[in-house]
């Protein structure tokens, strides 16, 4: 029999288990940021779309709901099937998804076509908050797992206190346009160029990033 002490780590732990990729970690979290931000870019900006909405407090309040709906009603068909389409895939069509609907959000639209956008943007949400833990599970050791998870659970609260911060002054520079763009295009450039600006950046981090995630499950292969 051989002794425990003449075994390698590589017979008791896939390589996966020991080390932990921090900056695939931390990209994760800063889109978990980003879901969060969902609900907080309307619930700071609610003035200004008192003054664009005929609408009372509950129409108002409805538009931060309703992108929980989606959580609501498909979260635990969520958690079944999102493994089914493959983690990376519903991360990056999660991505994609809040991405498009937020530059969409940026024109000002009707009340009705507003809401329809935000219960999309809850689907996007929704795949973005299963699978993100779960990549950044995957890539972490099993002894730090325990702080990542401690991590993820912080985006939520944290990324409310960031756009409580940041949304005033998005707001007195191009109102709750520049507050949905965030960034990736200037507050006054028209919807479709701040979606092909927006569109262009993903397929880059897409590309950077996923492409050579799986260049390096190719090599392990």
């Amino acid at each position: 029999m051989i002794p425990i002490s003449r075994l390698r780590p590589g017979r008791l732990h896939k390589k996966s288990d020991l080390t932990s990729n921090w900056l695939i970690i931390f990209l994760v979290w800063a889109a978990g940021l980003g879901a969060a931000a969902q609900f907080g870019k309307i619930a700071v900006s609610l003035d200004e779309f008192r003054t664009i909405y005929s609408v009372g407090e509950v129409g108002l309040g409805f538009l931060i709901s309703c992108v929980g709906l989606v959580g609501l009603v498909f979260g635990v068909a969520g958690g079944i099937l999102i493994p089914l389409i493959g983690i990376r895939r519903a991360f990056v069509w999660g991505m994609f998804g809040a991405a498009m609907l937020s530059a969409l959000q940026a024109v000002h639209l009707q009340y009705f076509a507003l809401i329809v956008l935000r219960i999309l943007e809850g689907a996007s949400h929704l795949l973005i908050v299963v699978a993100g833990p779960i990549l950044m599970a995957r890539h972490s050791s099993v002894a730090a797992r325990g702080a990542v998870m401690t991590l993820w659970s912080s985006f939520f609260g944290l990324s409310y206190m960031l756009v409580a911060l940041i949304a005033p002054a998005l707001l007195t520079l191009g109102g709750t346009s520049a507050l949905f763009v965030a960034g990736n295009c200037e507050p006054n450039t028209p919807a479709p160029s701040c979606i092909k600006s927006i569109s262009s950046l993903f397929q880059r981090c897409r590309s950077g990033w996923f492409g050579l995630a799986m260049a390096r499950r190719r090599r392990h292969i």
